[in-house]
């Protein structure tokens, strides 16, 4: 399953806290939008309108029948008379006019109820009754034909309008009645909202651009010190000896920092006091074998000095392999710095040292990477892998590949180890006795060592059988750029 989150904590941080910005502004800005569409609807009078409609429509339905046309007329007298004699200009329609008619028509048949039909249209010659909801225009005052008053007079006494009007425009509202009566209420159209309705939403996005800088930075501020923590503590599995790490940012991430210092340094120590231990190990112990060597020579008996040969080969042997092991992680010499190694070189030096020796093996496969090592600690680990398959097989190749990190694969057509052994034979000291004991030569350590290398380097050392024989795996990481 693909997630969509971020890796990294900076990358969750980061998007968590932009998701809530942009929800919050998301919110305001639906609630602006709201309000301006509130605004615009009681502004230009449609609220006022909607009320009227309402109030007019349960006067007419509780009027009987016959005497509905009269109380139109009176109603529509009240609102001529109630209308200014300012002149007015038509208001232009609205850009968007079919969805405000949809959003009025609407508010309408809501205050009207389910029982009553609502449909609105452009204004238009009518013979249902209508009523005026707007004021009309104030008619131009010039003296008209007789035919022309009298007729002015008759619409006035219907009271549905006056004379003297321009055509019908705007908006008729047509309401049909439970008992499918219909009347029309004329208004004007809908006028355009307010402008700078974009000005609002760039701004809202240069806000948002804005608070997103500033997140970035914030958060980046946070994180930074975990990510020098986490190159802290890689460097110290890859065996760098680095400074204590600045203790900065929050006061958890602080007393983390500190917490880590404290047990570099001590690890530090620990590893310091063990190199004096192996040292002086060193040398007080070869000084008595010198002295067992010597001495063996007077021992008269053959068959005795013999026997007391070999098991004083064996212990030196085993003091030998014992200091080696403990030396493998504390090899501060001037030759175990860090560095670049070419591992395709590393490997074909190894090739060259054991043909040397009658021991050959071949190289299969390149790596385009180099690792960041102790060369001569690396040496040793591939070493004692090619050793102990040589030890036991005919054929050894080694195997380079280059993915996400560098592989070398040592495989040979030995025996193989059991499945339940593939773990144990990297305890110190520990030999399969069918198989590997001290007369096939080594002292259990080689294993042991080479995957003590791999960890302080940041790999791994992994066994597993294959047909025929073992194949031993080094995973090593890509240097730094």
């Amino acid at each position: 399953m693909i997630s969509l989150l971020p890796k990294s904590l900076f990358g969750r941080l980061l998007a968590g806290l932009l998701a809530v910005i942009a929800l919050t502004i998301l919110i305001v800005a639906l609630l602006i939008v709201r309000d301006r569409r509130e605004f615009v609807f009681w502004g230009d009078g449609r609220a006022a309108a909607v009320t009227t409609i309402q109030e007019i429509t349960d006067t007419i339905e509780a009027t009987p029948v016959g005497d509905r046309d009269t109380a139109i007329a009176a109603i529509a007298q009240d609102l001529s008379e109630s209308f200014s004699d300012e002149r007015r200009s038509a208001p232009p329609p609205a850009r968007n006019l079919r969805t405000v008619v949809a959003a009025y028509e609407r508010r309408i048949a809501r205050a009207l109820g389910d029982e009553y039909q609502v449909s609105i249209t452009r204004a238009r010659r009518s013979a249902a009754p209508v009523i005026e909801l707007n004021a009309p225009r104030r008619p131009v005052r010039r003296e008209l034909p007789a035919d022309v008053r009298g007729q002015r007079r008759t619409n006035e006494a219907n009271g549905f309008g006056r004379a003297g009007r321009l055509p019908p425009r705007g908006l008729d509202i047509a309401v049909t009645f439970p008992d499918e009566y219909e009347l029309v209420f004329r208004t004007d159209l809908p006028r355009n909202p307010p402008a700078g309705r974009n000005v609002i939403f760039l701004q809202l996005g240069l806000l948002t651009l804005m608070l997103t800088g500033a997140l970035f930075f914030v958060a980046r501020a946070i994180t930074r010190p975990l990510s020098n923590l986490a190159r802290a503590a890689e460097g110290i599995g890859r065996g760098e000896n680095r400074q204590p790490v600045p203790e900065r940012g929050a006061r958890e991430i602080r007393d983390t920092t500190r917490a880590f210092n404290t047990m570099r340094e001590r690890l530090q120590r620990y590893l310091d006091s063990r190199a004096d231990t192996l040292a002086a190990m060193s040398h007080d112990l070869r000084t008595p074998l010198t002295r067992l060597r010597l001495r063996l020579e007077k021992i008269s008996d053959e068959e005795l000095r013999t026997q007391c040969a070999k098991d004083l080969e064996e212990m030196s042997a085993l003091i030998t392999g014992t200091l080696s092991f403990f030396r493998s992680l504390n090899d501060d010499g001037p030759d175990a710095r860090l560095e670049r190694v070419d591992v395709n070189l590393l490997c074909e030096e190894l090739r060259k040292e054991f043909a040397a020796t009658g021991q050959a093996f071949t190289i299969e496969g390149s790596a385009t990477h180099a690792v960041t090592g102790k060369r001569l600690a690396l040496k040793r680990c591939l070493e004692n892998l090619i050793s102990n398959a040589m030890r036991f097989a005919d054929n050894v190749s080694v195997h380079i590949e280059d993915s996400d990190d560098v592989a070398i694969r040592v495989r040979d057509d030995g025996p193989g180890i059991p499945p339940q052994e593939l773990e144990n034979v990297f305890r110190p000291f520990y030999r399969i006795e069918a198989s590997r004991n001290t007369d096939s030569g080594g002292a259990g350590l080689g294993l042991a060592i080479a995957r003590d290398i791999a960890q302080s380097h940041g790999g791994t050392v992994t066994l597993r059988n294959c047909l025929p024989g073992l194949e031993a795996t080094l995973r090593l990481p890509h240097a730094l750029s």
